[in-house]
């Protein structure tokens, strides 16, 4: 059910700080919850799943492969934060 190539799926349970999110925000049971966190630690130390940020394609398509807009820059340099 898990594996590493479903890089879909594994970004669904991973946040955008690249943690893994607890059972209680996946609402997985406690031995999927198991699998998921090792295929998706298996998938970061393989180099297949970025450890730290959502995949670029992810942040572009959204979840349901629809591309969504891109973010609006303010025009007015004194309205960024850094």
């Amino acid at each position: 059910m898990f594996t590493e190539q479903n890089f879909s799926i594994i970004s669904e349970f991973v946040t955008p700080l690249g943690r893994i999110k607890h059972n209680v925000d996946t609402g997985l049971r406690p031995v999927n919850q198991r699998k998921m966190a090792k295929a998706i630690r298996r998938a970061i130390g393989m180099g297949l799943h970025p450890s730290v940020h959502k995949h670029p394609e992810i942040l572009r398509f959204g979840r349901h492969g629809v591309a969504t807009a891109s973010i609006p820059t303010p025009s007015d340099p004194s309205q960024t934060r850094l």
